[in-house]
């Protein structure tokens, strides 16, 4: 388990925490979470050239290595739903980079292939030339992004409410905007804005929602504002597709599955720009019912989904 040092904290309260105590308290729903798994588990760091990387390994240590990438102001541990599914596969949860979980809380550039190369220096670390890769938002963005930068250390891909292959929606944009402005309190918009994404009206939601809950409101409260330049840029950036040229590049089986209530992507944007660039596309699945956190509101579907694609021949 990647301790909480000294130079953890410091720079976590440069980047992404406003004290000391929201360190603590994050950590504490960390460890909650871990409790919470009713399988067998271990925690891993791994160094990287960007610092140390926390990963919760689990399933069958001699099956197909999955390396799981969850979304943007998560951890590991949103994958509650899909690890017990997997455990068939040798499972890396990753905590990725800079995010609220237990990795070194430095975050990359989008900007350039900074990403990609902590990727690679985490499965180096594993011991791993080849990995299936499952992103889900940001994470899927990630993957698709390591995918055209090292297709060959890729078997499959799979992209979960993807970000990368389509616009954001406008309304989106508009609610993001809203919810930075100075005027308004940071803490009660990000919670609004989180909740809005991760728990869509009138969806229901197939878990813990008081767990689910408790951790939006700490991210919320706790995490800092991000109002650089750089920031705001990279956050336009996420909610644009990939280039074409680029997306081409990823020439391992690849499948996407999106919701019909997705606030963030349009699901036949998505699925239509998948086909259309994936060069080995084998297939979606809008989930009915289910907005941009299915993997807890379908979370039957999608783990159906999802091992029957990773079963599939290596790439």
């Amino acid at each position: 388990m990647t301790a909480i040092t000294p130079e953890f904290t410091q720079a976590a309260l440069r980047t992404l925490y406003r004290s000391e105590a929201a360190i603590a308290a994050i950590d504490d729903w960390y460890k909650a979470a871990l409790r919470r798994l009713p399988f067998d588990h271990q925690c891993i760091s791994v160094a990287t050239r960007l610092g140390q990387t926390h990963i919760v390994q689990t399933g069958n240590l001699t099956g197909r290595p999955v390396i799981l990438l969850h979304g943007l102001m998560n951890n590991a541990l949103i994958w509650e739903p899909q690890l017990a599914a997997l455990q068939d596969f040798c499972v890396y949860a990753v905590d990725i980079i800079g995010q609220p979980g237990r990795s070194y809380p430095y975050r990359p550039s989008l900007l350039t292939d900074d990403y990609a190369h902590w990727l690679i220096d985490v499965m180096d670390g594993l011991g791993l030339q080849q990995a299936a890769l499952t992103g889900l938002s940001m994470g899927a963005l990630l993957a698709l992004r390591f995918a055209a930068y090292a297709p060959a250390r890729v078997t499959r891909l799979a992209l979960l409410s993807p970000a990368g292959l389509a616009t954001l929606k406008v309304s989106m944009y508009q609610r993001i905007i809203a919810a930075n402005m100075p005027w308004r309190d940071f803490y009660t918009s990000m919670r609004d804005l989180m909740t809005y994404i991760y728990m869509t009206p009138d969806v229901e939601i197939n878990g813990d929602i008081a767990h689910i809950r408790h951790f939006l409101d700490l991210t919320a409260r706790y995490q800092k504002p991000l109002l650089n330049p750089r920031a705001a840029f990279e956050g336009i950036l996420t909610g644009l597709p990939i280039r074409a040229e680029m997306l081409q590049r990823c020439t391992m089986p690849a499948l996407v599955m999106v919701g019909t209530d997705d606030v963030m992507f349009d699901a036949v944007r998505v699925v239509r720009n998948s086909a259309q660039h994936l060069p080995q596309f084998a297939g979606a699945h809008i989930m009915p019912d289910s907005g941009h956190a299915m993997i807890y509101q379908q979370s039957a579907r999608v783990n159906a989904a999802l091992v029957d694609f990773l079963h599939g021949q290596p790439n």
